[in-house]
Protein backbone atom coordinates (compact mmCIF):
# COMPACT_ATOMS: atom_id res chain seq x y z
CA UNK A 1 0.00 0.00 0.00
CA UNK A 2 1.40 3.34 -0.93
CA UNK A 3 0.25 6.97 -0.81
CA UNK A 4 0.78 8.32 -4.50
CA UNK A 5 -0.22 11.79 -3.76
CA UNK A 6 -1.98 14.26 -1.53
CA UNK A 7 -4.62 16.92 -1.83
CA UNK A 8 -3.80 20.60 -0.83
CA UNK A 9 -6.95 21.33 0.82
CA UNK A 10 -7.44 22.00 4.14
CA UNK A 11 -10.22 22.52 7.42
CA UNK A 12 -11.20 25.59 7.00
CA UNK A 13 -14.58 27.44 8.36
CA UNK A 14 -15.91 29.56 11.84
CA UNK A 15 -17.66 25.62 12.75
CA UNK A 16 -13.99 24.68 12.46
CA UNK A 17 -12.77 23.85 15.62
CA UNK A 18 -8.64 23.72 16.80
CA UNK A 19 -7.65 20.91 18.70
CA UNK A 20 -4.95 19.75 20.82
CA UNK A 21 -1.99 18.23 19.58
CA UNK A 22 -3.30 14.36 21.34
CA UNK A 23 -6.88 15.01 19.99
CA UNK A 24 -7.36 12.96 17.15
CA UNK A 25 -10.20 10.67 15.60
CA UNK A 26 -11.18 7.65 17.92
CA UNK A 27 -9.48 4.68 16.33
CA UNK A 28 -6.02 4.10 14.99
CA UNK A 29 -3.74 7.26 14.12
CA UNK A 30 -1.60 5.61 11.78
CA UNK A 31 -2.49 2.51 9.83
CA UNK A 32 -1.88 -0.57 11.72
CA UNK A 33 1.30 -2.39 10.37
CA UNK A 34 -1.22 -5.79 9.32
CA UNK A 35 1.43 -8.06 7.72
CA UNK A 36 5.25 -9.47 9.69
CA UNK A 37 4.67 -7.25 12.75
CA UNK A 38 7.04 -9.94 14.22
CA UNK A 39 9.65 -8.81 12.26
CA UNK A 40 9.54 -5.34 13.42
CA UNK A 41 12.59 -4.63 15.88
CA UNK A 42 10.63 -2.48 18.37
CA UNK A 43 8.22 -5.57 18.98
CA UNK A 44 10.73 -7.84 18.97
CA UNK A 45 12.35 -5.60 21.96
CA UNK A 46 8.79 -5.48 23.47
CA UNK A 47 8.92 -9.19 23.45
CA UNK A 48 11.77 -9.88 25.20
CA UNK A 49 10.38 -7.46 27.72
CA UNK A 50 7.78 -9.26 28.43
CA UNK A 51 9.15 -12.59 28.77
CA UNK A 52 11.84 -11.25 30.90
CA UNK A 53 9.57 -9.70 33.01
CA UNK A 54 6.86 -13.05 33.12
CA UNK A 55 10.42 -14.83 33.62
CA UNK A 56 10.97 -12.72 37.19
CA UNK A 57 7.23 -13.26 38.34
CA UNK A 58 7.08 -17.08 37.76
CA UNK A 59 10.56 -16.98 39.59
CA UNK A 60 9.09 -15.72 43.00
CA UNK A 61 6.58 -18.36 42.67
CA UNK A 62 3.04 -19.30 41.95
CA UNK A 63 1.18 -22.15 41.99
CA UNK A 64 -0.80 -21.52 39.00
CA UNK A 65 -0.85 -22.99 35.54
CA UNK A 66 -0.69 -20.91 32.54
CA UNK A 67 -0.69 -20.50 28.85
CA UNK A 68 -0.54 -17.34 27.24
CA UNK A 69 -0.48 -16.44 23.54
CA UNK A 70 -0.39 -12.89 21.60
CA UNK A 71 -1.19 -12.53 18.41
CA UNK A 72 -1.69 -9.79 14.99
CA UNK A 73 -4.21 -10.59 12.26
CA UNK A 74 -1.94 -12.95 10.86
CA UNK A 75 0.92 -13.89 13.04
CA UNK A 76 1.65 -15.53 16.21
CA UNK A 77 3.71 -12.97 18.03
CA UNK A 78 4.31 -14.19 21.92
CA UNK A 79 3.49 -17.18 23.11
CA UNK A 80 4.64 -18.57 27.15
CA UNK A 81 3.76 -21.27 29.23
CA UNK A 82 4.47 -22.06 32.85
CA UNK A 83 3.55 -25.14 35.37
CA UNK A 84 4.54 -25.13 39.03
CA UNK A 85 6.54 -28.28 39.38
CA UNK A 86 3.86 -29.03 42.55
CA UNK A 87 0.78 -28.78 39.69
CA UNK A 88 2.48 -30.99 36.91
CA UNK A 89 0.27 -34.05 37.38
CA UNK A 90 -2.48 -31.60 36.44
CA UNK A 91 -1.18 -32.09 33.03
CA UNK A 92 -2.72 -34.87 31.67
CA UNK A 93 -0.02 -35.37 28.73
CA UNK A 94 2.61 -34.11 31.21
CA UNK A 95 3.14 -30.71 28.88
CA UNK A 96 2.03 -27.17 28.18
CA UNK A 97 1.54 -25.95 25.15
CA UNK A 98 -1.13 -23.83 22.90
CA UNK A 99 -3.02 -26.96 22.55
CA UNK A 100 -3.57 -27.53 26.19
CA UNK A 101 -7.50 -27.98 26.93
CA UNK A 102 -8.62 -25.73 29.40
CA UNK A 103 -12.11 -24.61 30.43
CA UNK A 104 -12.57 -20.98 29.77
CA UNK A 105 -15.49 -20.18 31.81
CA UNK A 106 -17.57 -17.14 30.41
CA UNK A 107 -15.66 -16.71 27.39
CA UNK A 108 -18.16 -18.99 26.21
CA UNK A 109 -20.38 -15.92 26.01
CA UNK A 110 -18.11 -14.24 23.43
CA UNK A 111 -17.91 -17.59 21.18
CA UNK A 112 -21.79 -18.27 21.65
CA UNK A 113 -22.53 -14.26 20.37
CA UNK A 114 -19.97 -14.58 17.48
CA UNK A 115 -21.49 -18.20 16.76
CA UNK A 116 -24.91 -16.16 16.69
CA UNK A 117 -23.63 -13.05 14.27
CA UNK A 118 -22.05 -15.85 11.81
CA UNK A 119 -25.02 -17.39 11.28
CA UNK A 120 -27.95 -15.04 11.07
CA UNK A 121 -25.80 -11.87 11.03
CA UNK A 122 -27.14 -7.96 12.13
CA UNK A 123 -30.25 -8.17 11.33
CA UNK A 124 -31.88 -10.45 13.99
CA UNK A 125 -30.23 -8.10 16.84
CA UNK A 126 -33.68 -6.22 16.65
CA UNK A 127 -35.68 -8.63 16.72
CA UNK A 128 -37.85 -9.17 20.14
CA UNK A 129 -37.16 -12.55 21.49
CA UNK A 130 -40.32 -13.40 21.86
CA UNK A 131 -40.56 -14.43 17.91
CA UNK A 132 -38.29 -17.05 18.76
CA UNK A 133 -38.61 -18.17 22.31
CA UNK A 134 -42.39 -19.35 22.40
CA UNK A 135 -41.64 -19.51 25.98
CA UNK A 136 -40.97 -16.29 26.61
CA UNK A 137 -43.90 -15.17 24.62
CA UNK A 138 -46.45 -16.94 26.77
CA UNK A 139 -45.01 -14.60 29.48
CA UNK A 140 -45.21 -11.91 27.97
CA UNK A 141 -48.78 -12.22 27.33
CA UNK A 142 -49.53 -13.08 31.30
CA UNK A 143 -47.31 -10.63 33.41
CA UNK A 144 -48.07 -10.25 36.58
CA UNK A 145 -46.70 -7.17 37.47
CA UNK A 146 -44.71 -4.82 35.63
CA UNK A 147 -42.57 -3.45 38.11
CA UNK A 148 -41.48 -7.16 39.50
CA UNK A 149 -41.79 -9.06 35.97
CA UNK A 150 -38.98 -8.98 33.62
CA UNK A 151 -40.45 -7.18 30.39
CA UNK A 152 -40.31 -9.86 27.85
CA UNK A 153 -41.93 -8.07 25.48
CA UNK A 154 -39.69 -5.46 25.38
CA UNK A 155 -36.64 -7.38 25.52
CA UNK A 156 -34.50 -7.65 22.24
CA UNK A 157 -31.78 -10.41 20.59
CA UNK A 158 -29.33 -7.74 20.98
CA UNK A 159 -30.18 -6.34 24.48
CA UNK A 160 -29.46 -10.53 26.08
CA UNK A 161 -26.43 -10.36 24.03
CA UNK A 162 -25.21 -6.91 25.43
CA UNK A 163 -26.28 -7.07 29.22
CA UNK A 164 -29.20 -4.78 28.44
CA UNK A 165 -32.50 -7.30 28.52
CA UNK A 166 -33.02 -6.82 32.70
CA UNK A 167 -33.24 -10.02 33.61
CA UNK A 168 -31.65 -11.99 36.67
CA UNK A 169 -27.92 -13.04 36.12
CA UNK A 170 -28.67 -16.69 36.81
CA UNK A 171 -31.28 -19.51 37.44
CA UNK A 172 -30.07 -21.46 40.36
CA UNK A 173 -30.18 -22.18 43.96
CA UNK A 174 -30.21 -19.32 46.26
CA UNK A 175 -30.00 -21.15 49.90
CA UNK A 176 -28.68 -19.15 53.06
CA UNK A 177 -28.06 -20.06 56.36
CA UNK A 178 -28.84 -16.57 57.63
CA UNK A 179 -32.41 -16.30 56.29
CA UNK A 180 -35.76 -18.14 57.02
CA UNK A 181 -35.72 -21.40 55.36
CA UNK A 182 -37.66 -21.71 51.50
CA UNK A 183 -40.59 -23.81 50.85
CA UNK A 184 -39.62 -26.52 48.75
CA UNK A 185 -41.48 -25.16 46.21
CA UNK A 186 -39.80 -22.21 46.11
CA UNK A 187 -36.44 -23.64 45.64
CA UNK A 188 -35.44 -23.83 42.16
CA UNK A 189 -35.59 -27.52 41.10
CA UNK A 190 -32.14 -27.69 39.41
CA UNK A 191 -29.31 -26.19 39.60
CA UNK A 192 -25.54 -25.94 38.56
CA UNK A 193 -23.62 -26.95 41.35
CA UNK A 194 -21.75 -30.36 41.59
CA UNK A 195 -24.04 -33.11 43.09
CA UNK A 196 -27.38 -31.67 41.29
CA UNK A 197 -29.12 -31.72 37.92
CA UNK A 198 -28.41 -29.27 35.28
CA UNK A 199 -31.90 -27.97 33.94
CA UNK A 200 -33.77 -29.24 31.25
CA UNK A 201 -35.21 -26.24 28.48
CA UNK A 202 -38.63 -26.66 30.50
CA UNK A 203 -37.57 -26.07 34.05
CA UNK A 204 -35.21 -23.50 32.81
CA UNK A 205 -38.17 -21.13 31.45
CA UNK A 206 -40.18 -22.33 34.28
CA UNK A 207 -37.93 -20.65 36.92
CA UNK A 208 -36.82 -17.81 35.01
CA UNK A 209 -40.83 -16.56 33.88
CA UNK A 210 -42.35 -17.70 37.23
CA UNK A 211 -43.32 -15.29 39.86
CA UNK A 212 -40.27 -15.34 42.03
CA UNK A 213 -38.06 -14.82 39.23
CA UNK A 214 -38.02 -11.00 39.30
CA UNK A 215 -36.39 -8.28 37.27
CA UNK A 216 -33.69 -6.98 38.11
CA UNK A 217 -33.87 -3.35 36.00
CA UNK A 218 -35.71 -2.09 32.68
CA UNK A 219 -34.42 -2.72 29.82
CA UNK A 220 -31.96 -0.50 28.14
CA UNK A 221 -32.12 1.35 31.72
CA UNK A 222 -28.50 0.08 32.88
CA UNK A 223 -26.09 -2.89 32.30
CA UNK A 224 -26.35 -5.82 34.61
CA UNK A 225 -24.78 -8.59 33.86
CA UNK A 226 -26.34 -11.73 32.98
CA UNK A 227 -25.57 -15.52 32.64
CA UNK A 228 -29.22 -16.34 32.23
CA UNK A 229 -29.39 -14.18 28.60
CA UNK A 230 -26.96 -16.03 27.09
CA UNK A 231 -28.94 -19.15 27.20
CA UNK A 232 -31.69 -17.74 25.74
CA UNK A 233 -30.04 -16.57 23.08
CA UNK A 234 -28.74 -20.22 22.27
CA UNK A 235 -32.58 -21.19 22.63
CA UNK A 236 -33.13 -18.20 20.10
CA UNK A 237 -30.71 -19.64 17.78
CA UNK A 238 -31.73 -22.66 17.22
CA UNK A 239 -34.98 -21.57 16.47
CA UNK A 240 -34.05 -19.03 13.79
CA UNK A 241 -31.45 -22.38 12.12
CA UNK A 242 -33.61 -25.59 13.12
CA UNK A 243 -30.22 -26.83 14.07
CA UNK A 244 -29.65 -27.32 17.24
CA UNK A 245 -26.63 -24.92 19.40
CA UNK A 246 -24.34 -27.42 19.14
CA UNK A 247 -24.80 -28.13 15.43
CA UNK A 248 -25.29 -24.25 14.51
CA UNK A 249 -21.46 -23.59 16.34
CA UNK A 250 -19.83 -26.68 14.56
CA UNK A 251 -20.89 -24.88 11.08
CA UNK A 252 -20.72 -21.34 11.75
CA UNK A 253 -17.20 -21.34 13.52
CA UNK A 254 -15.81 -24.88 14.86
CA UNK A 255 -15.50 -26.45 11.19
CA UNK A 256 -14.49 -23.04 9.01
CA UNK A 257 -11.73 -22.18 11.47
CA UNK A 258 -10.47 -25.47 12.30
CA UNK A 259 -10.85 -24.80 15.71
CA UNK A 260 -10.93 -29.02 16.70
CA UNK A 261 -10.03 -28.68 20.54
CA UNK A 262 -12.98 -26.37 21.42
CA UNK A 263 -16.48 -27.82 22.70
CA UNK A 264 -19.18 -27.22 24.75
CA UNK A 265 -18.73 -30.32 27.08
CA UNK A 266 -15.60 -31.77 27.85
CA UNK A 267 -13.71 -33.71 25.61
CA UNK A 268 -14.07 -37.39 25.36
CA UNK A 269 -10.28 -37.83 24.78
CA UNK A 270 -8.54 -35.91 27.58
CA UNK A 271 -4.86 -36.03 26.02
CA UNK A 272 -2.71 -32.59 26.62
CA UNK A 273 -5.49 -31.19 29.19
CA UNK A 274 -4.91 -29.36 32.49
CA UNK A 275 -6.76 -30.34 35.39
CA UNK A 276 -5.97 -29.48 38.55
CA UNK A 277 -6.97 -31.41 41.60
CA UNK A 278 -9.20 -33.80 40.00
CA UNK A 279 -11.93 -33.80 37.57
CA UNK A 280 -14.50 -33.10 40.09
CA UNK A 281 -12.92 -30.58 41.89
CA UNK A 282 -11.53 -28.77 39.16
CA UNK A 283 -14.96 -28.16 37.53
CA UNK A 284 -13.47 -30.45 34.84
CA UNK A 285 -16.59 -33.22 34.51
CA UNK A 286 -19.56 -30.44 35.25
CA UNK A 287 -22.11 -30.76 32.64
CA UNK A 288 -23.74 -27.45 31.99
CA UNK A 289 -26.12 -28.63 29.75
CA UNK A 290 -28.48 -25.65 28.13
CA UNK A 291 -25.89 -23.20 30.68
CA UNK A 292 -22.68 -24.31 28.32
CA UNK A 293 -23.31 -21.32 26.37
CA UNK A 294 -22.81 -19.12 28.49
CA UNK A 295 -19.93 -20.58 30.88
CA UNK A 296 -19.22 -24.19 30.09
CA UNK A 297 -16.75 -24.25 27.24
CA UNK A 298 -13.45 -25.97 26.82
CA UNK A 299 -10.63 -24.50 24.65
CA UNK A 300 -6.65 -23.47 23.53
CA UNK A 301 -4.37 -20.61 23.72
CA UNK A 302 -4.27 -21.86 20.37
CA UNK A 303 -7.98 -22.62 18.75
CA UNK A 304 -8.62 -18.96 20.39
CA UNK A 305 -6.07 -16.93 18.79
CA UNK A 306 -7.45 -18.44 15.39
CA UNK A 307 -10.51 -17.02 16.94
CA UNK A 308 -9.19 -13.80 17.52
CA UNK A 309 -7.65 -13.43 14.30
CA UNK A 310 -10.57 -14.29 12.42
CA UNK A 311 -12.10 -11.05 14.43
CA UNK A 312 -9.49 -9.15 13.11
CA UNK A 313 -9.47 -10.32 9.91
CA UNK A 314 -13.14 -10.33 9.18
CA UNK A 315 -12.81 -13.73 7.98
CA UNK A 316 -16.21 -14.83 8.65
CA UNK A 317 -18.19 -11.76 9.37
CA UNK A 318 -18.44 -8.93 6.70
CA UNK A 319 -15.98 -6.61 7.41
CA UNK A 320 -18.88 -3.55 8.08
CA UNK A 321 -20.28 -6.32 10.52
CA UNK A 322 -17.12 -6.62 12.54
CA UNK A 323 -16.92 -2.96 13.06
CA UNK A 324 -20.57 -2.23 13.97
CA UNK A 325 -19.91 -5.38 16.66
CA UNK A 326 -16.95 -3.97 17.89
CA UNK A 327 -18.87 -1.06 19.29
CA UNK A 328 -20.08 0.00 22.81
CA UNK A 329 -23.78 -0.68 23.70
CA UNK A 330 -23.62 1.00 26.87
CA UNK A 331 -21.28 2.75 29.29
CA UNK A 332 -20.99 1.96 33.10
CA UNK A 333 -20.21 3.89 35.87
CA UNK A 334 -16.55 3.18 35.85
CA UNK A 335 -14.99 6.01 33.76
CA UNK A 336 -12.63 3.21 31.66
CA UNK A 337 -15.48 0.37 31.17
CA UNK A 338 -18.41 -0.12 28.93
CA UNK A 339 -20.37 -2.98 27.63
CA UNK A 340 -20.77 -4.45 24.04
CA UNK A 341 -22.58 -7.66 22.69
CA UNK A 342 -20.90 -9.46 25.22
CA UNK A 343 -17.52 -7.41 25.25
CA UNK A 344 -16.35 -5.79 28.42
CA UNK A 345 -14.59 -2.98 26.91
CA UNK A 346 -11.75 -1.39 29.17
CA UNK A 347 -10.99 2.19 27.87
CA UNK A 348 -6.79 2.61 27.98
CA UNK A 349 -5.09 5.91 28.18
CA UNK A 350 -2.28 5.37 26.12
CA UNK A 351 1.07 7.55 25.59
CA UNK A 352 1.23 8.92 22.36
CA UNK A 353 4.73 8.15 22.29
CA UNK A 354 6.79 6.43 24.82
CA UNK A 355 8.12 9.30 26.43
CA UNK A 356 5.56 11.55 26.15
CA UNK A 357 2.71 12.90 29.13
CA UNK A 358 0.39 13.22 26.72
CA UNK A 359 -1.82 10.45 25.65
CA UNK A 360 -4.84 9.10 23.40
CA UNK A 361 -7.69 6.45 23.97
CA UNK A 362 -7.57 2.97 22.99
CA UNK A 363 -10.63 1.03 23.55
CA UNK A 364 -9.65 -2.83 24.46
CA UNK A 365 -12.49 -5.10 23.44
CA UNK A 366 -12.55 -7.89 26.12
CA UNK A 367 -14.18 -11.16 27.52
CA UNK A 368 -12.80 -12.59 31.09
CA UNK A 369 -14.09 -16.25 32.23
CA UNK A 370 -13.99 -18.08 35.75
CA UNK A 371 -15.74 -21.34 36.64
CA UNK A 372 -13.97 -23.86 39.30
CA UNK A 373 -10.46 -24.42 39.35
CA UNK A 374 -9.85 -22.73 35.86
CA UNK A 375 -10.03 -18.47 34.77
CA UNK A 376 -9.94 -16.95 31.37
CA UNK A 377 -8.77 -13.58 28.99
CA UNK A 378 -9.25 -12.52 25.99
CA UNK A 379 -8.78 -9.07 24.63
CA UNK A 380 -8.58 -7.48 21.09
CA UNK A 381 -7.05 -4.08 20.13
CA UNK A 382 -8.53 -3.44 16.83
CA UNK A 383 -6.60 0.08 16.44
CA UNK A 384 -3.05 -2.07 16.80
CA UNK A 385 -4.59 -5.51 15.05
CA UNK A 386 -3.32 -7.05 18.11
CA UNK A 387 -4.96 -9.40 20.62
CA UNK A 388 -3.86 -11.91 23.24
CA UNK A 389 -5.15 -14.82 25.00
CA UNK A 390 -4.41 -15.76 28.67
CA UNK A 391 -5.96 -19.60 29.97
CA UNK A 392 -5.23 -20.00 33.91
CA UNK A 393 -5.73 -22.78 36.31
CA UNK A 394 -4.73 -23.99 40.12
CA UNK A 395 -6.45 -24.43 42.96
CA UNK A 396 -7.27 -20.39 43.27
CA UNK A 397 -8.56 -20.29 39.63
CA UNK A 398 -5.65 -18.15 38.94
CA UNK A 399 -6.76 -15.13 40.31
CA UNK A 400 -3.54 -14.64 42.03
CA UNK A 401 -2.41 -13.66 38.63
CA UNK A 402 -4.82 -11.02 37.81
CA UNK A 403 -4.45 -8.45 36.73
CA UNK A 404 -0.88 -8.98 36.95
CA UNK A 405 -0.25 -10.97 33.28
CA UNK A 406 -2.96 -8.46 31.19
CA UNK A 407 -1.53 -5.05 32.78
CA UNK A 408 2.07 -6.50 31.93
CA UNK A 409 0.72 -7.57 28.30
CA UNK A 410 -0.91 -4.27 27.92
CA UNK A 411 1.62 -1.84 29.14
CA UNK A 412 4.55 -3.84 27.41
CA UNK A 413 3.02 -4.55 23.99
CA UNK A 414 0.92 -1.57 23.19
CA UNK A 415 3.20 1.38 23.38
CA UNK A 416 6.06 -1.02 21.24
CA UNK A 417 2.74 -1.66 18.82
CA UNK A 418 2.16 2.27 18.23
CA UNK A 419 5.84 2.72 17.54
CA UNK A 420 6.12 -0.05 14.93
CA UNK A 421 2.96 1.67 13.57
CA UNK A 422 4.70 5.30 13.20
CA UNK A 423 7.65 3.79 11.95
CA UNK A 424 5.76 2.24 8.97
CA UNK A 425 3.61 5.01 8.65
CA UNK A 426 7.31 7.07 8.29
CA UNK A 427 9.00 4.50 5.74
CA UNK A 428 5.65 4.57 4.04
CA UNK A 429 4.36 8.24 3.65
CA UNK A 430 6.87 10.78 4.81
CA UNK A 431 8.39 13.02 2.13
CA UNK A 432 8.02 15.62 -0.53
CA UNK A 433 4.94 15.09 -2.72
CA UNK A 434 5.01 16.95 -6.31
CA UNK A 435 3.37 17.88 -9.39
CA UNK A 436 3.02 21.20 -12.02
CA UNK A 437 1.11 22.54 -9.68
CA UNK A 438 1.86 22.06 -6.24
CA UNK A 439 3.84 20.90 -3.77
CA UNK A 440 3.25 19.11 -0.19
CA UNK A 441 5.45 17.82 2.84
CA UNK A 442 4.22 15.34 4.69
CA UNK A 443 6.50 14.37 8.30
CA UNK A 444 5.77 11.72 11.26
CA UNK A 445 6.70 13.17 14.55
CA UNK A 446 8.22 11.07 16.85
CA UNK A 447 6.01 11.92 19.88
CA UNK A 448 2.51 13.55 18.11
CA UNK A 449 0.30 11.21 16.45
CA UNK A 450 -0.45 11.49 12.68
CA UNK A 451 1.03 12.70 9.56
CA UNK A 452 1.98 16.09 10.09
CA UNK A 453 1.64 18.27 6.78
CA UNK A 454 5.11 20.51 6.96
CA UNK A 455 4.42 22.56 4.27
CA UNK A 456 2.01 23.11 1.42
CA UNK A 457 1.83 25.10 -1.94
CA UNK A 458 -0.22 26.06 -4.87
CA UNK A 459 1.73 27.40 -7.05
CA UNK A 460 3.53 30.11 -5.24
CA UNK A 461 0.91 30.26 -3.03
CA UNK A 462 1.78 28.87 0.67
CA UNK A 463 -1.87 27.52 1.58
CA UNK A 464 -0.87 26.19 4.69
CA UNK A 465 0.28 29.34 5.68
CA UNK A 466 -2.63 31.17 4.94
CA UNK A 467 -4.92 29.26 6.23
CA UNK A 468 -2.94 29.41 9.71
CA UNK A 469 -3.23 33.06 9.29
CA UNK A 470 -6.91 33.37 8.21
CA UNK A 471 -7.80 30.70 10.85
CA UNK A 472 -5.81 32.04 14.07
CA UNK A 473 -4.22 28.82 13.82
CA UNK A 474 -1.07 30.38 15.86
CA UNK A 475 1.94 27.89 15.64
CA UNK A 476 -0.77 24.65 15.05
CA UNK A 477 -0.49 22.49 12.24
CA UNK A 478 -2.04 20.35 10.12
CA UNK A 479 -2.71 16.42 11.38
CA UNK A 480 -4.04 13.34 9.02
CA UNK A 481 -5.44 10.71 10.25
CA UNK A 482 -6.35 7.52 8.62
CA UNK A 483 -10.10 7.33 8.55
CA UNK A 484 -11.02 3.21 7.43
CA UNK A 485 -10.78 3.61 4.02
CA UNK A 486 -8.32 1.94 1.80
CA UNK A 487 -7.98 -0.52 -0.80
CA UNK A 488 -7.14 -0.61 -4.35
CA UNK A 489 -3.37 0.57 -3.43
CA UNK A 490 -5.07 3.71 -1.89
CA UNK A 491 -5.64 4.78 1.33
CA UNK A 492 -7.87 8.10 2.75
CA UNK A 493 -7.27 10.33 5.53
CA UNK A 494 -8.92 13.02 6.87
CA UNK A 495 -7.00 16.05 8.20
CA UNK A 496 -7.32 18.07 11.36
CA UNK A 497 -5.78 21.46 12.43
CA UNK A 498 -4.12 21.46 16.02
CA UNK A 499 -3.07 24.21 18.28
CA UNK A 500 -0.32 24.18 21.38
CA UNK A 501 -3.01 24.01 24.30
CA UNK A 502 -2.48 21.21 26.73
CA UNK A 503 -4.55 19.02 27.66
CA UNK A 504 -5.98 18.80 31.40
CA UNK A 505 -5.42 15.12 32.93
CA UNK A 506 -9.00 13.14 32.52
CA UNK A 507 -11.98 14.05 35.24
CA UNK A 508 -10.88 17.76 35.70
CA UNK A 509 -12.68 19.26 32.66
CA UNK A 510 -15.33 21.45 32.56
CA UNK A 511 -18.35 18.99 30.49
CA UNK A 512 -19.16 22.56 28.36
CA UNK A 513 -15.27 22.87 27.36
CA UNK A 514 -14.56 21.07 24.21
CA UNK A 515 -11.42 20.37 23.99
CA UNK A 516 -10.98 17.42 21.80
CA UNK A 517 -13.84 18.17 18.64
CA UNK A 518 -12.65 16.51 15.76
CA UNK A 519 -14.95 14.22 15.35
CA UNK A 520 -17.32 17.68 15.40
CA UNK A 521 -15.50 19.25 12.97
CA UNK A 522 -14.76 16.82 9.97
CA UNK A 523 -16.12 17.47 6.70
CA UNK A 524 -17.32 21.29 7.57
CA UNK A 525 -16.45 22.59 4.42
CA UNK A 526 -16.96 21.79 0.86
CA UNK A 527 -15.00 22.23 -2.06
CA UNK A 528 -17.22 21.47 -4.93
CA UNK A 529 -18.98 18.04 -3.25
CA UNK A 530 -15.25 17.45 -2.03
CA UNK A 531 -14.74 17.88 1.79
CA UNK A 532 -11.56 19.93 1.98
CA UNK A 533 -10.25 17.97 5.06
CA UNK A 534 -9.87 15.11 3.17
CA UNK A 535 -6.27 13.81 1.90
CA UNK A 536 -6.61 11.08 -0.95
CA UNK A 537 -4.31 10.97 -4.33
CA UNK A 538 -6.63 12.37 -6.69
CA UNK A 539 -8.74 15.25 -4.89
CA UNK A 540 -6.98 17.67 -7.59
CA UNK A 541 -7.44 16.08 -10.28
CA UNK A 542 -3.98 15.33 -11.12
CA UNK A 543 -0.87 13.25 -9.22
CA UNK A 544 1.48 14.21 -6.78
CA UNK A 545 4.47 11.82 -7.25
CA UNK A 546 6.77 11.29 -3.86
CA UNK A 547 9.91 13.07 -5.07
CA UNK A 548 11.72 12.65 -1.92
CA UNK A 549 11.36 9.97 0.94
CA UNK A 550 12.35 11.92 4.07
CA UNK A 551 12.48 11.62 7.73
CA UNK A 552 10.74 14.32 9.65
CA UNK A 553 11.77 13.49 13.79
Amino acid sequence: MRLHAFALLTLASNAVIQTSPACSFLRPVFPPVEKSLNNSAVIKHAVAQLTKKIDDIVKHGTDTTFHIQAFSGTDKLFSYGHAPPSTVGSLTSAILNEDTVFRIGSVSKLITVYGLLAEVGMSRLNDPITKWVPELAKAANHLADRVQSPHWDEVTVGQLAGHMAGIQRNYRRGRRTWLPPLKTQDMPACDLAIGRKTCTRKQFFQGITSKTAFAVTSTSNTPVYSNAAFQILAYALESMTNKTFEDSLQSSLLEPLGLRRTSLEAPKNKSNAVIPGNETTSWWDLKLGGSSPYGGMFSTTADLTTLGQSILRSSILATNETRAWLKPLSHTSDLQMSVGMPWEIRRVLLPISPKSNKTRIVDLYTKNGLLGFYSAFFVLSPDHDFGFVILLASSSSGVNMWPVLPSLITDTMLPALEEAARARARSIFAGSYASTHGKLVVGVDKDLPGLSVRRGMRGKVDVLGVFKTLFGMGAGGLRLFPVGLEGNGKIRFRGVYEDKREMPPPGNVDPWIDLCQAWGSVDALKYGSIGIDDFEPRVWRETLARVKKQVVN
